[in-house]
């Protein structure tokens, strides 16, 4: 591991988003072998395989580990891999579960990187307005202070928070519990540019791209189209 050098790309910053959405690691001893070893899991359902390819393709860049994605239980897949070795890595550019790195905060590049790796994660997007369509993210993971600034910030929009009522579950087959928060923010003409470039293009779920590609189709309609106001 000597021979490798991690530096802050948007490569990374989609891992780490992907990670803090969908992801863990955990410690567990080997009592075979007298030691604890640190696992990184990240378990999707099977929607989800886009964004698992491009995490074990960032693995083997980055890295320069080779991770297999696995079938498991319940129709879902699993990305686990040993990162003892990684860990020195992963504590110096502050890959941790509950705080975004401050190489991304400070970078609007790589952090909408890492929010195209929480949105592909447990986001959704919709399209919403009749009238004056918009599309609207939902995010539940991630630093939520920091996401709401760093979203002001980068995209020049408000984020919001919902109340989720009821259980539901994702179309990657996550489930959301009653009483969790979710956060929310809108794509509009205002701030589609900065969105399309550097976060919808980092973006490799399927059923959410083509959400947001139908909101590009009919964004640019509407605002050589305008409405007469009532």
């Amino acid at each position: 591991m000597n021979e490798i050098v991690i530096k802050p790309s948007r490569e990374l910053a989609y891992f780490v988003g992907v990670l803090h959405s969908d992801g863990c690691i955990y410690t567990w001893n080997d009592k075979k072998h007298h030691r604890k070893v640190n696992v990184l899991l990240i378990n999707v359902g099977k929607l989800s395989l886009p964004m698992l390819f491009k995490v074990q393709k960032i693995f083997k860049q980055v890295f320069k580990r080779d991770i297999k994605i696995l079938n498991h239980k319940y129709d879902t897949l699993v990305f686990d891999a040993k990162i003892n070795r990684l860990m020195p890595f992963f504590k110096e550019l502050e890959i941790i579960k509950n705080g975004i790195p401050e190489w991304i905060k400070s970078n609007k590049i790589f952090f909408c990187s890492y929010l195209a790796g929480l949105i592909d994660g447990d986001g959704n997007v919709k399209i919403t307005k009749p009238r004056y369509k918009q599309c609207r993210v939902t995010i539940i993971s991630g630093d939520k202070l920091n996401l709401k600034r760093l979203i002001m910030k980068y995209l020049k929009c408000k984020m919001w928070i919902e109340q989720i009522n009821k259980p539901s579950t994702l179309p990657s087959g996550k489930k959301i519990l009653p009483n969790a928060k979710r956060y929310c923010f809108c794509v509009s003409s205002k701030n589609m540019s900065t969105f399309r470039k550097h976060v919808y293009s980092e973006m490799q779920i399927l059923h959410k791209r083509r959400t947001i590609e139908n909101y590009f189709e009919i964004c640019p309609r509407r605002d050589l189209n305008p409405q007469p106001s009532p």
